[in-house]
């Protein structure tokens, strides 16, 4: 009987194990806001974060209202020394207030556990209105804030 219910814990806990999340940042101070720039290099809005897994399969972030549409895509790059890793496929989104998925991502080298790396995310031709993002040396919100 014993082992039965060792059993079915370790059944329920490895169910449950498939469906946590492998990483999620919460805002640190919800009253920044600003502008991106339409060209490069700063035309993105980012987050720094530590890998704990293999690869990215799909992300995704909440917009506002984003008018007719628009597209999006995510690239992201070894911290600080901004070497690529991956970028998605552009995404596209339009209506007002949702969350845009990004899959098909293009894989330029492997992620390393343990080591902290740059996703940014762009909307290719046009500016990004953002109201939260966690600063990272360099990026488009220094100058604007």
């Amino acid at each position: 009987m014993q082992r039965r219910i060792i059993c079915g814990l370790v059944t329920a806990m490895a169910v449950a194990f498939c469906y946590l999340k492998s990483y999620e940042v919460a805002p640190s101070q919800a009253a920044w806001s600003g502008w991106t720039n339409v060209n490069e290099p700063n035309n993105w809005v980012g987050n720094t974060f530590t890998c704990n897994f293999d690869s990215i399969v799909e992300a995704q972030f909440f917009a506002g209202d984003v008018g007719g549409g628009g597209q999006y895509r995510v690239i992201v790059q070894e911290y600080p020394s901004g070497t690529p890793v991956t970028q998605s496929a552009l995404a596209s989104a339009s209506g007002s207030h949702t969350w845009v998925k990004l899959s098909g991502w293009n894989p330029v080298a492997k992620f390393t556990r343990g080591r902290t790396y740059l996703a940014k995310v762009v909307r290719p031709n046009d500016s990004i209105n953002f109201y939260w993002s966690e600063s990272v040396p360099g990026g488009p919100w220094d100058s604007e804030i």
